[in-house]
């Protein structure tokens, strides 16, 4: 007899109808079965009931959906906002969006479970171990169980394979979500408040101390000489007001390079070495003499020349000017030759040894030996033009260094005849022509004639505009404040001298033994390693110092802008002694760096895979449900049909519906016993007598039976 009837005979004498039994045989098999014999329905069952049982999965799959989506939200809010932004009773943003992610995973879990939980109970529709069941149920319930699950099935694929796979990825999307906020440094405006730079369109105030004689306050000499003697200490710090966090910005107008224009003064030099001649001089003892010819002279006789720095004609050099240096001629406060001795190109160990002999100055085929001493020095050269201009500056402040750098120039012009012969005239940045704005930044006069100006607009322009003297593009200097700012400006005028006795032959007894006529002169020898490049430093650097000045005193004298203004602000023209001041502010914002938000959205991508993952598991699990459900039960994570449905109970066809189950397990108690053949079993009070319980079902004496097992 097989077992099928042995079972219907078993059945037959408990009284069971074996007609309401299903062959385990003859069941259904959805994994292709051989078996022919199609299962009885389970009854009718709509869709609606079907889907009202996945309904918590649902919920919380969109809840998952929700969270992410929240996460995405935050961190997208947040984006370039202070780490400080985010506030919640305390929770900082990394903390938030880790209690959304784990309440996220924990709802991707929860999903995953239940349907894991459903495909044991459609694994089981085939004769299958039992232990396979429990692996199932492991694997719904455990990282472990999941991970084993295809070493215990054994087989090489199972749609819970990707359940458990999204289980155990589903450990990264703490990890993943937190990786999506970064941190960075940012910049932070502050509102309503304003930092700002001067500027001026006049000259320098000017009093009058003689007929045809003007001057300008001594400030303008103090700060020449202290660009002369150290130019590398030379900022403008002081001229900022309001940055008070040291850190701000000055943004360019129209998208331009530059944020600020000023009337102000330029320098331009030119190497002038090659001009230098060296000759014997045997009326004052057969010293050798460096020399520009009717320029400058380099003695060495009782006082040896280090250094000539000279008021000069540049026409010696005008063989080497190009159409820049001769556009700027007419705007020139002063011209200096400067011609000086330099240990650069000499050998020697360190400052302070002996020099060993000197590579001549280029292009020179000679050195120097002052007073006809060894060792040898050299020369250089250079010729150097004080212009006024209109310059154009890059501005902005960075811990606490106020950095502002000249962009472009355009350098003045005079205009005749009509009484304006000695007026110096400048273009402004932008000129406006009928619809047309003109960028005059780089602009050179080329000619004036007739009331007709001939202007180049930059290097490049060959054919140039034309202006007339009428328009309103111009600002200009009065002659006196020019002429005083000349007479200032002579404070370069001046020699250094060795003295005869004094010990050349080291770099430092250079450096240290030098005696200018004004101390500040050494600064043009370049600590004894001077050329034409430096001096040309020096001189932008003295001419960056008395713009600085020009601007400092136009504001402070008559300045009346609106402090709220993002541009330029024109004061009310004011005469002090004669002399016109005009000036402004450019405005900038106020920045603060600090530690902002950053957000990586591409982290978000591993969650949301796995959010469409679970979404395509859940869909395909549900999708099967609903056409199947009279030939599949619904049962997923719930222990009762594995209790009705044992094999030694038996499941009544009207209670395959898992709420029929929740029904029906809400009138049976049980216990679990020990029975009288001392086996664990859950019984009902109404199946066993209390004769059929053994004794150890009784409430245990653990004293007993812990002297019990020591024996």
């Amino acid at each position: 007899m097989n077992s099928s009837s042995r079972r219907r005979d078993a059945q037959n004498r408990s009284g069971v109808s074996s007609e309401t039994d299903i062959d385990r045989n003859d069941v259904y098999n959805i994994e292709g079965s051989p078996n022919q014999y199609q299962a009885p329905s389970l009854g009718p069952r709509s869709v609606w009931s079907i889907l009202g049982q996945w309904w918590p999965e649902f919920f919380a799959f969109l809840a998952a959906c929700g969270l992410l989506a929240a996460i995405f939200g935050v961190l997208e809010k947040n984006k370039d906002q202070r780490s400080n932004y985010w506030t919640i009773s305390g929770l900082s943003l990394n903390s938030f969006v880790a209690l959304l992610s784990a309440i996220l995973r924990a709802l991707v879990l929860l999903v995953v479970e239940e349907v894991i939980s459903q495909q044991k109970w459609l694994w089981q529709l085939r004769r299958r171990p039992v232990g396979q069941l429990n692996s199932i149920d492991e694997a719904s319930k455990s990282l472990m169980g999941s991970f084993l699950l295809p070493f215990r099935l054994r087989t090489w694929f199972s749609n819970m394979y990707i359940g458990c796979l999204i289980m155990i990825l589903s450990l990264a999307i703490g990890p993943f979500s937190q990786q999506a906020v970064g941190t960075k440094t940012c910049e932070i405006w502050q509102n309503g408040v304003k930092a700002q730079v001067p500027y001026t369109t006049r000259g320098p105030e000017y009093f009058r101390f003689g007929a045809g004689l003007f001057d300008i306050e001594p400030g303008y000499a103090g700060r020449m000489a202290s660009a002369c003697m150290d130019p590398s200490t030379q900022n403008s710090t002081f001229l900022v007001e309001g940055c008070s966090t040291g850190n701000c910005t000055f943004i360019p107008s129209q998208q331009e390079d530059y944020a600020l224009s000023t009337l102000g003064v330029c320098s331009k030099c030119m190497d002038t070495t090659k001009y230098l001649q060296k000759n014997r001089d045997n009326s004052s003892g057969g010293y050798d003499i460096v020399s520009i010819p009717n320029i400058i002279n380099m003695t060495g006789s009782y006082q040896i020349t280090g250094l000539e720095s000279r008021i000069s004609s540049l026409s010696y050099a005008q063989s080497d000017f190009d159409d820049l240096q001769r556009a700027l001629f007419p705007a020139s406060i002063l011209n200096y030759t400067v011609v000086g001795t330099t240990s650069a190109g000499c050998s020697y160990a360190n400052e302070s040894s002996i020099i060993t002999g000197c590579t001549p100055t280029a292009p020179l085929d000679f050195t120097w030996k002052a007073a006809n001493r060894d060792p040898p020095m050299n020369v250089f050269s250079s010729g150097c033009t004080f212009y006024m201009c209109m310059r154009h500056h890059s501005v902005k402040v960075d811990r606490g260094v106020f950095q502002e750098q000249l962009v472009s120039s355009s350098p003045g012009f005079h205009m005749e005849p009509e009484g304006s012969l000695d007026h110096v005239y400048f273009w402004k940045d932008k000129c406006k022509v009928g619809d047309e704005t003109i960028d005059m930044t780089k602009a050179r006069t080329v000619s004036y004639k007739d009331g007709i100006i001939d202007v180049r607009l930059n290097d490049e322009d060959t054919v140039g505009r034309t202006f007339p003297n009428t328009t309103d593009c111009l600002e200009s200097v009065s002659w006196p404040s020019w002429r005083g700012l000349q007479k200032s400006m002579q404070v370069l005028n001046s020699t250094c001298r060795y003295p005869s006795q004094a010990t050349l032959g080291s770099v430092k007894g250079r450096r240290e033994q030098i005696q200018c006529d004004d101390y500040y002169l050494s600064g043009l020898l370049a600590n004894g390693l001077g050329s034409a490049s430096t001096v040309s430093s020096t001189f932008q650097a003295v001419a960056n110092a008395v713009t600085n000045r020009m601007r400092q005193t136009a504001v402070l004298s008559n300045f009346t802008g609106d402090a709220g203004s993002p541009t330029y602000e024109k004061s009310q023209e004011s005469q002090t002694q004669g002399g016109f001041v005009q000036g402004g502010y450019v405005y900038g914002n106020v920045v603060e760096y600090g530690v902002c938000t950053e957000f990586h959205g591409e982290w978000l991508i591993f969650p949301l895979l796995l959010l469409v993952a679970t979404a395509l598991f859940l869909l395909h699990t549900v999708i099967r449900s609903v056409l199947r459900r009279h030939q599949e039960p619904l049962w997923k994570s719930s222990l009762l049909p594995a209790l009705y449905a044992s094999p030694e109970s038996q499941l009544q066809a009207g209670y395959h519906s898992l709420q029929q189950l929740e029904e029906k397990a809400d009138q049976d108690s049980v216990q679990l016993v020990k029975t009288g053949d001392y086996k664990w079993e859950l019984i009902k009070d109404a199946e066993h007598s209390e004769q059929e319980l053994a004794p150890m079902a009784a409430p245990v004496d653990m004293g007993q039976e812990y002297t019990s097992y020591k024996r």
